[in-house]
Formats: structure tokens, C-alpha cells, sequence
């Protein structure tokens, strides 16, 4: 009888570690920062900060009302960057943007670049930082814009 009970116990066992083997896995699938930032971005507010020897002297924040900035990221590593402001729209064309890291390289194809912070970024938000650092007069300074961009 016990003979048949530790049978029976043995086989409920195996048959639930059995259930539990043939559970789904979670199918996860990351996304790349790359891929959150492919479309198109329009800044909504900046904020601007500057600091003397490290102290902050200055801030500021604005919404993009009357003008704001446009990306559109391309999935083969170009783009354009738009400024519209005063009705008037300027047009930069990205040659190539790769992130390394934190930070988003851009190269225009004027020959210039630039790189900013990605502070944040999400399938439907994003935050970019610049910082411009110099020195005058044995003074440090440190020019902090932050911007803040909705995908469109």
C-alpha cells in the first residue's frame, strides 16, 4: 500500500515538473536605442543653464511655440535636422548620426558635426543635452541646453 502511495506521489511529481518545462518562455525582444530613435522628432521645450566655475549663474526654460526643431532619423543612418522659426524653415541634412554609447554623433553634410547626451529616450519622448565648455579669463565656463522632443 505505501509501495503504491510513494508511486503515485512519484508520478505527480514528475508529471508537474513536466506542466512547469512546457511553460511559454517570455519572448523578449530588446530595443535598441538606435531603433527608438528612427522617425521623426519635434522639440516641445528647452532649458538652458550656464555655470561659472561650476556654479550655476543661470537658468531658463522655454516651450517651442513660436519655433522648435524637427529630426527625422532615417534607419540607414542619415537624416535631416529642420529649424522653423518666424515662418521660415532652415534645412541641415544629416549625412550619417551613429550613438555611441550616451551620446548621439551627427554629421552634416556640410562638413560639420555635432554631439549631444541622450538624457532619456523612449518610443514617444526624448531628451537631448549639449554642453559647450570654454574657459576666459581663468574662468571655466559650462553651457548646459537641454531639449525636449516628442516623436511625430
Amino acid at each position: 500500500m505505501k509501495r503504491g502511495i510513494v508511486f503515485m506521489l512519484s508520478l505527480c511529481m514528475l508529471m508537474l515538473c513536466g506542466l512547469n518545462s512546457c511553460e511559454k518562455e517570455n519572448e523578449q525582444t530588446s530595443t535598441t536605442k538606435e531603433d527608438l530613435l528612427v522617425g521623426k522628432w519635434k522639440s516641445t521645450k528647452v532649458e538652458y543653464q550656464e555655470y561659472k566655475n561650476g556654479k550655476l549663474v543661470y537658468e531658463e526654460s522655454e516651450k517651442c511655440v513660436s519655433w522648435y526643431i524637427a529630426f527625422d532619423f532615417r534607419d540607414n543612418g542619415t537624416g535631416s535636422e529642420i529649424i522653423y522659426e518666424d515662418g521660415e524653415s532652415y534645412l541641415d541634412e544629416i549625412s550619417s548620426w551613429i550613438i555611441m554609447g550616451e551620446n548621439l554623433i551627427l554629421k552634416y553634410e556640410d562638413g560639420e558635426a555635432g554631439s549631444m547626451q541622450i538624457e532619456e529616450i523612449s518610443e514617444n519622448s526624448m531628451v537631448l543635452k549639449f554642453v559647450d565648455e570654454y574657459s576666459y579669463d581663468g574662468i571655466k565656463y559650462e553651457d548646459v541646453t537641454t531639449y525636449y522632443f516628442t516623436k511625430i
